[in-house]
């Protein structure tokens, strides 16, 4: 934008040098997708819908730690992206293109991530779901097999009087008649009780609240029983283990999940884990992150998901570019090597290099401790070689190393997309300036002259019946004249501005009026514009 600016102060229209833009964005894109970019497929096939994808593993692994060294330490990063990889294979490995792009088949594969604090920072990968919940009676059962999961959404404890609809008009006349109450609402939880029990079920998961006397009957029976389980957690368990939610225990049929092992855990004093593996569904998988405080658990929990979304966007793109730097400064060295015409066109191509040095490049070079100028003077001169240089950050002094066979890599996805967004943004900001800069409508407009009649006289307008000889006399005509021409002199107009500038201010209903006169006129020259020409229409997607 800063040489755009400049050469808009020397004259050059807006939506001109935006043109220019998109003419050098649609080439760095072709050089992206033809040179730079590397199919990861296993097979090298050209990828389609209904393509299986079966990518490389060590592609995998390179990107996940190029990912994770930008929020944490190598070391911890090679654990990380160990864990991230096998995660994504098993979710997605084999499946094809088009199942990965539905919506439908997204929500179905999901790879939850949950925080644990623990004495160092480590993760750890489980092939099913973990509840944040555990069990609330001491004679529960802490591990289960073969297990026949209920989801209800249903309480089983008695009703607050404090809390019910009715509570205003229950009236009892003695003791006895609320203690009756009580005891048939509490047979007809038992009921219920006693319904599950005899279904078979031995995981119990409930959205509602379940008192102490139902789980000690569920406890005795041999089930373990979770209460107030998120909606969130019990979509998942669904997903998974194919059960339905019973909204009715009495009146409706039980459709049961099915998991080989259920156990529950005590991480700490009062805090419970459940794990649900050897589900059904094995498109659903939980990393677990733990580390000694809740800062360290949530900048792993962030840079896990992070790394996640890229190895995602890989899956369907099948398609990874060097990282490090590397394609920026390579894309500018291209870009300098176009043939231009004219001097306009190489301003152009200069500014377009410079603005993807200025990026990713720059802020290596800064945040490492280098010599800026020197390292990017030294990297334009390596990438003139039509070689891929990336910058190695852990050399003292700032040493050039090929990205491919070091392994850096990043999503292409994510490098589209942000040249995408840059050509966007600096288009919409040059098209803004170019309506300002196309002043009044008025002033551009080409006036075809009206061809008057030569014996009409100029003040025929201003005096109706000048023309009519018997009408006005010789020596009235040029009184008349003498008037209009000093009316019309350019005096006479200065002085009329001076007058209008200082005379006294309207009042707020005549403001408004003329400001709604102006939104009109400015309407209507912005419509015209476009009827004319003069705008522009940019497509960085084609």
């Amino acid at each position: 934008m800063e040489e755009s600016i400049l050469m808009m102060r020397d004259g050059i229209r807006p939506n001109i040098i935006a043109n220019e833009y998109n003419k050098m964005y649609k080439i760095a894109l072709e050089k992206i997708k033809t040179k730079y970019a590397v199919n990861v497929l296993e097979t090298n096939a050209v990828p389609t819908l209904t393509t299986k994808i079966q990518i490389d593993r060590s592609y995998l692994l390179s990107l996940a730690k190029t990912t994770l060294q930008t929020r944490l330490d190598r070391y911890s990063a090679k654990e990380f992206a160990e864990i991230c990889v096998q995660a994504t294979e098993h979710i997605y490995q084999g499946a094809t293109v088009e199942s990965m792009r539905n919506e439908h088949d997204r929500q179905k594969s999901k790879i939850h991530i949950v925080g644990q604090s623990d004495l160092e920072t480590s993760i750890q990968l489980i092939n099913g779901i973990v509840i944040e919940q555990g069990v609330r009676d001491i004679n529960m059962p802490m591990h289960l097999q073969s297990c026949k999961i209920l989801l209800i959404d249903e309480p089983l404890e008695l009703t607050d009087a404090k809390t019910t609809l009715h509570a205003s008009k229950m009236e009892f006349s003695s003791a006895k008649e609320r203690v009756e109450l009580v005891q048939s609402e509490r047979e007809v939880i038992d009921r219920k009780v006693q319904k599950i029990i005899q279904s078979g079920s031995n995981v119990l998961l409930s959205l509602e609240a379940i008192d102490a006397i139902s789980l000690s009957r569920l406890a005795n029976a041999g089930i373990i029983a979770l209460r107030h389980v998120s909606k969130q957690v019990s979509s998942s368990v669904m997903e998974a283990t194919g059960a339905k939610i019973v909204r009715s225990i009495m009146s409706q049929e039980f459709i049961f999940g099915f998991a080989d092992q259920v156990h529950v855990q005590e991480h700490e004093e009062n805090l419970f884990y459940t794990y649900l593996t050897g589900v059904k569904n094995a498109r659903i998988c939980t990393i677990l992150v733990k580390g000694p405080t809740h800062h360290t658990v949530r900048a792993s929990y962030n840079a896990v998901q992070n790394t996640l979304s890229v190895l995602r966007n890989t899956f369907e793109d099948c398609m990874l570019v060097p990282g490090g730097g590397s394609l920026e400064m390579s894309l500018a060295a291209d870009v300098r090597k176009i043939d231009t015409s004219d001097l306009f066109e190489t301003r152009i191509k200069e500014a377009f290099a410079s603005a993807l040095e200025n990026g990713v490049p720059l802020a290596l070079c800064q945040n490492s401790g280098f010599s800026v100028y020197q390292v990017l003077s030294e990297w334009k001169v390596k990438c003139q070689e039509d070689s891929l240089y990336a910058l190695d950050l852990y050399h003292p002094t700032g040493a050039f190393i090929d990205p491919k066979k070091c392994g850096i890599w990043d999503s292409a996805r994510v490098k589209l997309q942000a040249l995408v967004l840059g050509i966007e943004t600096c288009s919409v900001l040059l098209k803004i300036d170019c309506i300002a800069k196309a002043g009044d409508l008025r002033k551009h407009s080409v006036v075809v002259p009206i061809q008057e009649n030569k014996k009409q006289w100029k003040y025929n307008r201003y005096r109706p019946g000048l023309d009519n000889p018997g009408k006005w006399s010789k020596r009235e005509k040029e009184k008349v004249q003498k008037s209009e021409d000093r009316f019309y002199s350019e005096e006479e107009r200065e002085r009329r501005k001076k007058i209008e500038k200082f005379s006294t201010v309207e009042n707020n209903d005549a403001k408004r009026v003329e400001k709604l006169k102006h939104a009109t006129r400015e309407e209507a020259q912005r419509q015209r514009l476009r009827e004319a020409g003069y705008g522009y229409e940019i497509d960085p997607f084609q």
